[in-house]
């Protein structure tokens, strides 16, 4: 999952002071074959392709704190989605957001940021990959569904 913040729309306390930014995320398979949803956001966010060596050292947290545009849009149930990904326009100011935060298994299972919102706790859970790494099993009756208790993405509290 990959979460963007939306520096356009601001999030202020009682007192007028920027707690943060709207936010919204995408689920990907982690993968970057050319067909992938995330080599193509990735390859519009860059505005270029990927070579064979820039693919094989690519590294995840390359991405933390780099400037997009985000096209939103609206799905069928009502909720915000991410339809594209692209690179700033030349001459369009970068803005800085307030939060970053990579949560990565390749390492083994580590502890949850506690700031992290439990929807998404529940899915990081619930994920096969994490169940692997917690010995369990990965096909159990009533994991959470992505379509269970998930906020509209304008209502994430980070």
């Amino acid at each position: 999952m990959i979460t963007w913040e939306l520096t356009d729309f601001p999030l202020n306390d009682e007192n007028g002071q920027l707690t943060g930014y709207r936010v919204i995320s995408k689920e990907y398979t982690v993968s970057l074959g050319e067909k992938a949803n995330l080599y193509g956001d990735l390859v519009s966010w860059r505005g270029r392709d990927f070579t064979e060596e820039e693919l094989q050292g690519f590294q995840i947290k390359k991405i933390l704190g780099a400037n997009c545009l985000v096209n939103v849009v609206k799905n069928k149930k009502g909720y915000s989605q991410v339809a594209a990904v692209a690179k700033l326009p030349k001459g369009m100011t970068a803005k800085k957001g307030t939060y970053q935060l990579l949560y990565d298994m390749d390492e083994g299972v580590t502890p949850i940021p506690e700031d992290v919102p439990e929807w998404i706790v529940k899915k990081i859970k619930a994920s096969s990959e994490y169940l692997a790494l917690e010995g369990g099993e990965t096909n159990l009756p009533g994991n959470y569904s992505p379509d269970q208790e998930t906020p509209p993405d304008d209502s994430v509290p980070f």
